[in-house]
């Protein structure tokens, strides 16, 4: 404080006579601001969370499942980088023998960039990978590239939306790898209604430009409430859709979890 307050004092002490007294000035808040930002502690931080439910039954039902969901965010003055990582998997044993319920697991990685003092223009690069068991897909891997554009980036409120194109592998059980290129639009939605509650909420849709029917898309919402300064509990529903799934698989799959987690 005294160090940010003799600053600003500097140009009066320069013009006065030799025996006149300094008389500190506070800074501009403004001003104060942004030497808050280069103090030691100011730097930017990774912040995310941590998720986890588990549910096991005996008696007229046997099953058991268990879900994972992580993600972190680290927002700088001129880039972003996010990351996301989820694993469901469960059992159903009711016929006597254990059968699989469900076995799927991805993460995905974006890195964005912004283009103008504002912060409201940037240009993206991301990377996302996926494998369904049930779904017979071994893996599909997608690279995308394009530009974005922030509407709103508040505490309480943020809203981004992004266009591009991406590179798409898919790798299904018993046929061959296929890959095509498509377009990819996306939209990601924070709102924090008070204190404790918060909804998140991102979608995606990959159609293909090589293929009409190769459509792919991706709705991923979760509400989240506030238990502790650093633990919630967390419901969440998450769309995925396929155009042309592999063999008489649905086109569409949903996921509903009620989760605790953590916050970092």
């Amino acid at each position: 404080m005294f160090i940010t307050s003799l600053i600003a004092a500097l140009p009066a002490a320069a013009l006065a006579p030799e025996s006149a007294p300094v008389i500190l000035q506070p800074l501009d808040s403004s001003i104060a601001a942004l030497v808050a930002q280069d103090e030691p502690g100011q730097a930017p931080e990774w912040a995310g969370s941590v998720s986890l439910s588990a549910l096991s039954t005996t008696g007229n039902s046997d099953a058991e499942s268990f879900n994972f969901d992580s993600s972190a965010e680290l927002r700088r003055t001129q880039d972003r980088i996010t990351w996301k990582s989820f694993l469901n998997y469960g059992t159903d044993s009711a016929s006597g023998e254990s059968v699989l319920a469900q076995r799927k697991m991805g993460t995905s990685l974006q890195y964005d960039y912004f283009v103008n003092d504002a912060g409201t223009t940037y240009v993206y690069g991301n990377s996302n990978a996926e494998y369904d068991a049930l779904a017979d897909l071994d893996m599909r891997l997608t690279l995308g590239a394009g530009g974005g554009y922030q509407f709103h980036e508040e505490e309480m409120f943020k809203l981004s939306g992004e266009a591009g194109l991406a590179r798409v592998t898919e790798d299904f059980e018993g046929t061959p790898s296929e890959e095509y290129i498509s377009l990819r639009l996306a939209g990601n939605l924070f709102k924090q209604f008070n204190s404790d509650l918060t909804l998140t909420q991102s979608a995606e849709i990959l159609p293909s430009l090589e293929e009409s029917d190769d459509i792919n898309a991706k709705l991923d919402s979760k509400l989240k409430l506030n238990l502790t300064k650093s633990m919630f509990t967390s419901f969440q529903w998450v769309l995925d859709y396929d155009n042309t799934p592999s063999g008489s698989n649905d086109r569409v799959d949903s996921r509903f979890v009620l989760s605790l987690g953590w916050s970092f």
